[in-house]
């Protein structure tokens, strides 16, 4: 069995049969379960509906990067009073992301360290963005201690230097489909070399889907092609990657295993 650590359901690409992906992805993923991710202060609610909905889907709540303008006061109270739900599972995504400079990197920084502190309050683990910005990341986790709830960086892009920093943090690296694109050398390497206990799957479910659907809708399904490209390079059983992943996932979102089995 599989687990997708990392969706967006409630994007506007599933309004119409969210439902349906929903139900296939559990059918012919045949998955555990899926986390379901947050990135703005409109989507707390939205995020966390989906995972109301639904016994094996849970809830991601934070401020990406490109939103942290949004993190005020008022704001972080909301996240808080919602991050204690039961079916809310990690903070996240959050993180910096120096691509497009649409938010100052001062008010990202910030926005970041105070999202750590608050999960760090509620005991809960961290879901890591990083664009462009992966040394700084690395920085802002280690002065804030982030090392004390953990969490994963999601859809690691980076090389073995990238990734060997991060588990020195004590955090898994999640892999999507870019693991199955052919260019994507460095990645495919980590994809062969990282330690299969500090290993999360993902799609980011609707987008970067893997081959042969790259291009497409992505969907939480998808994992499998995921879960497969990596069991060929590491020259191994896909069944020993499907069950390492999934307990690597029940063990870092403790609160799923508590709801899900």
């Amino acid at each position: 069995m599989l687990c997708d650590t990392h969706a967006h359901l409630h994007d506007s690409q599933f309004a119409l049969e969210q439902e349906q992906v929903i139900e296939q992805s559990f059918k012919e993923g045949q998955l555990e379960f899926i986390l379901n991710v947050s990135c703005s202060r409109t989507e707390l609610s939205a995020c966390l509906a989906v995972a109301d909905k639904n016994k094996r889907i849970f809830a991601v709540l934070g401020f990406h990067p490109y939103y942290a303008s949004e993190v005020t006061d008022e704001a972080l109270s909301e996240l808080e009073r919602l991050a204690q739900r039961t079916k809310v599972v990690a903070i996240g995504e959050i993180g910096l992301d120096y691509y497009r400079g649409q938010v100052e990197r001062s008010v990202q920084e910030e926005a970041f360290r105070v999202q750590i502190r608050l999960a760090k309050r509620l005991g809960l683990p961290l879901v890591i963005h990083a664009r462009d910005a992966d040394q700084d990341v690395l920085k802002v986790l280690k002065s804030e201690q982030a090392s004390d709830v953990g969490g994963v960086w999601h859809c690691f892009n980076g090389n073995i230097a990238l990734m060997e920093q991060v588990l020195d943090l004590g955090f898994s690296i999640g892999l999507g489909g870019i693991v199955t694109f052919p260019k994507a050398t460095e990645v495919r390497v980590v994809a062969a070399k990282v330690p299969l206990d500090s290993l999360l799957l993902e799609t980011d479910a609707p987008y970067l889907a893997p081959c042969p659907y790259r291009g497409k809708r992505n969907q939480p399904g998808y994992v499998t092609f995921v879960a497969n490209e990596i069991a060929k390079l590491r020259g191994i059983d896909v069944t020993m990657v499907q069950k390492q992943t999934t307990n690597n996932a029940f063990r870092l979102f403790s609160k799923v295993k508590l709801n899900a089995r």
